[in-house]
């Protein structure tokens, strides 16, 4: 709101009248600290940013440690309109991340978290960013940090930052071995006081551990499995006293949240588990009449972890099965009906994503067959825009749900 106001309208005036006699590092990398704590966007943030690059990257050894990151992450929340100032903003970062590798073991842990946080909101995928990713790891997963000191927020932000820098440095030939020290050393530190982890914090560790290992890919009839990444014993350990954590505090979760857990605990093929199959019978039934509060894809996401604990329960008793298996179809019921009631709000990718779910669910009914068939329409008549995956998702879910339809649907033009 403070951008809004038109006092602040008038300090921003004054202040970029009087940019070019701000000279000293230290002001200008407050300036930015300042500027990204309100989220600045447009011509005042491109002004900053223009000046800041002009100024700071001759200067960046003047810089502490901690004003050095401090600059970095409030470069990373403006944002600029036009590409002139965009790629200055890119510059400047490449330069301040270059420094902090060169002091990287003077980084405190909340530096570091601070860094690697903002070279993945920047989306810089540059040999500067891969190079301080791998000084980061090498910090960690070396034991020459007390990750005791770190603190949840910082272990969860380069956790998640690691996950999603992971595909630009394997491309780069980086290592699967450093990615799975690094998720070891911070599950090892996580896990003793998991109960310090605030619900945001615990969705970021799951999901960027599922995210590092891969999804799974099965043939029942093969008995095969097909993984990208590691899995490890740690790994499912952590995650199952993850889900038990995550369980005993659903209500304090944001519906992102629910769905991230869910979907990293179906991705990592824990849902044959007792803890993880409590968890999604549990996030079923809470986000069953609250779906309207759901993204798209928050329900798609959950829509596809939940419809897998019909194939993937194969060890729990009787009785839990049945409510799992109640739990499944109260889910998807709502699910459904929700798709329908705001079908124009869902992207393909989403819509598709729901579809194929209650295909793979044993769950049917009225409700669901009314969706299926109203997203056959859809298709039919928007070919032209989806992508093969959608269009083959959609045609495979129709077949597997019986669709009738009087005239040529997305199953015949794929």
């Amino acid at each position: 709101q403070l951008p809004m106001l038109p006092s602040f309208a008038y300090i921003m005036g004054y202040l970029r009248s009087q940019l070019k006699n701000l000279q000293q590092p230290l002001s200008v990398a407050q300036l930015l600290c300042a500027f990204g704590k309100v989220e600045m966007k447009g011509p005042d943030a491109e002004a900053v940013i223009l000046h800041s690059v002009t100024v700071l990257p001759q200067l960046l050894s003047w810089l502490a440690p901690h004003e050095l990151c401090n600059s970095l992450w409030g470069l990373s929340k403006l944002t600029p309109v036009h590409r002139r100032a965009a790629e200055a903003a890119s510059t400047l970062a490449n330069s301040i991340v270059a420094e902090g590798s060169r002091r990287i073991q003077l980084l405190t842990p909340q530096c570091l978290s601070n860094c690697i946080w903002a070279i993945t909101r920047l989306g810089l995928k540059t040999p500067e960013a891969e190079e301080f990713a791998r000084l980061c790891a090498r910090e960690i997963c070396q034991g020459s940090r007390d990750l005791s000191l770190f603190s949840p927020q910082c272990l969860a932000n380069i956790l998640w930052a690691a996950a999603k820098l992971a595909p630009f440095i394997q491309n780069k030939g980086g290592s699967g071995d450093a990615t799975k020290l690094l998720c070891q050393a911070i599950t090892a530190a996580a896990e003793y006081r998991i109960l310090d982890f605030q619900p945001q914090e615990l969705s970021m560790l799951a999901w960027s551990l599922a995210k590092l290992q891969g999804r799974v890919r099965s043939n029942n009839r093969k008995g095969s499995i097909k993984r990208q990444g590691s899995k490890s014993a740690d790994t499912t350990c952590f995650l199952a006293h993850l889900a038990d954590v995550a369980r005993a505090r659903l209500s304090e979760f944001t519906p992102q949240g629910i769905s991230n857990i869910a979907w990293a605990l179906a991705t990592a093929d824990m849902l044959g588990e007792e803890h993880a199959c409590r968890y999604m019978t549990a996030a079923a039934l809470a986000a069953a009449p609250q779906l309207a509060d759901f993204s798209p894809q928050a329900i798609s996401n959950l829509c596809w972890a939940v419809s897998r604990m019909c194939v993937s329960n194969n060890h729990a008793s009787t009785s839990t099965e049945n409510i799992a298996s109640m739990a499944v179809s109260a889910f998807i019921e709502a699910a459904a009906r929700e798709a329908m009631h705001r079908i124009d709000n869902f992207e393909w990718k989403d819509l598709s994503g729901v579809l194929v779910a209650i295909g793979h669910s044993r769950h049917r009914s009225s409700t669901t067959q009314s969706l299926a068939t109203q997203v056959v329409f859809r298709a039919t008549d928007s070919c032209h825009k989806l992508t093969t995956q959608v269009m083959l998702n959609i045609a495979l879910s129709a077949t597997r749900l019986s669709v009738q339809i009087g005239r040529a649907s997305c199953r015949e033009r794929v």
